[in-house]
């Protein structure tokens, strides 16, 4: 199970690496959410963080609502958001297994606010700080390709953002 868990994040880890240096639009980074989360949930389920596997797997249904948040009205979009938040929380308590089911709940509830949001450079922000909590996670779960897989993407985030502040400095000599 656990060599199978690793296969999967390290699959998951390709993807957000690949998007995760790039200039994208919103809903390509919706799309790879989707994936991104599917296998991260099975993941959570192989190491029996049933926290984890429960709160990204709302994280997947989310995101696929999120593609289409636009075609409704702005009420219902907040509703939306509403219930999955709700969802994250509830979810938490239910499964609640020691103080990381909190990490996966905080780092869940960050991560529907990112997605949530239209902008790309707030979205990529908030992954670095969701990366982090996410190291943590994965350094208790001892599952050590998402180690890697999360300090890859934290980089690249970081990477990206040093390219645009070198841009602008370049741009202004």
């Amino acid at each position: 199970m656990f060599i199978a868990s690793q296969i999967l994040v390290a699959i998951s880890t390709v993807i957000l690496i690949t998007y995760s240096v790039m200039e994208v639009k919103r809903e390509t980074i919706l799309i790879c959410n989707i994936a991104i989360n599917l296998l991260l949930a099975f993941h959570y389920a192989l190491l029996q963080s049933y926290t984890g596997a429960i709160c990204t797997g709302i994280i997947a249904l989310m995101v696929f609502t999120f593609y289409f948040k636009n075609k409704v009205c702005r009420n219902i979009q907040i509703l939306m958001f509403i219930f999955f938040l709700f969802s994250l929380i509830i979810s938490g308590i239910l499964t609640w297994e020691d103080a990381w089911s909190a990490v996966s709940v905080i780092g869940n509830i960050l991560l529907a606010v990112a997605l949530w949001n239209n902008n790309e450079k707030i979205i990529k922000a908030l992954f670095i700080i969701i990366g982090i909590l996410w190291i943590a996670l994965n350094i208790h779960l001892k599952s050590t390709v998402a180690i890697i897989g999360q300090i890859l993407s934290v980089s690249s985030n970081v990477i990206y953002f040093a390219g645009i502040f070198y841009s602008k400095i370049r741009a202004k000599l």
